[in-house]
């Protein structure tokens, strides 16, 4: 029989059609294999339901269900049986990323990280510093503002931070009119650092910023 198109695709959608029963010229097959007639289709109907037809076949809800179950399975057995935890995942897969685990303690501190405002008032009294460096030390607020960015720039600070040391970070907070801990913030940008490989084995100098400029 002559099925329109429509009427075809309508049918198969709801899974009345696919037992594909012997035509008149003994060939059995389902519609999607070979080219046909988009306007029509002849093929053998089946109005019977699809459990019928497809007996040996799994659901699909049931078969997520059962791979899902493995799934959890096989990681309690893992941890259960000394496997790798979650931290030892975390670090294979991004250490090489520069994107090192933050512990809770260190969580609770972030949001203390991020009161830079970019003033600039901490740069005050480091051009002997960026000079001596010859433009690889920038000064003391890039460093405040690396601390709520991107990790993967942590190392670069760690090194850049060699620059500078704590007894003048605790001087320059007393100045600050955001209360930035510039000293926690220098610790933890090395701890950081240190987990993913220290900070960028760089010289102690550079020629990108010329002192006279200065």
């Amino acid at each position: 029989m002559q099925l329109p198109y429509q009427l075809y695709y309508l049918i198969k959608t709801h899974g009345w059609l696919g037992c594909a029963q012997r035509n008149s010229d003994g060939d059995a097959s389902r519609y999607g294999g070979s080219p046909r007639d988009l306007t029509s289709v002849r093929v053998g109907i089946s109005l019977r339901p699809p459990s019928a037809c497809h007996a040996g076949r799994v659901p699909p809800r049931l078969k997520a269900w059962l791979l899902l179950t493995v799934a959890m399975l096989k990681a309690l057995l893992r941890r259960a049986f000394g496997g790798s935890s979650g931290i030892e995942a975390f670090r294979r897969n991004y250490d090489a990323d520069g994107l090192p685990p933050v512990t809770a303690a260190e969580r609770a501190e972030l949001s203390s990280f991020s009161r830079c405002v970019a003033c600039g008032i901490c740069d005050r009294g480091e051009s002997e510093r960026i000079a001596a460096s010859g433009g690889a030390y920038r000064g003391v607020m890039p460093l405040m503002l690396s601390a709520s960015r991107s990790m993967p720039d942590f190392r670069a600070a760690a090194y850049s931070l060699g620059f500078v040391t704590d007894e003048a970070l605790a001087e320059k907070e007393k100045s600050c009119p955001a209360d930035v801990p510039m000293r926690r913030i220098a610790a933890f940008l090395r701890a950081k650092a240190a987990e993913v490989g220290g900070p960028w084995p760089l010289p102690p100098r550079t020629d990108s910023l010329r002192p006279e400029r200065l």
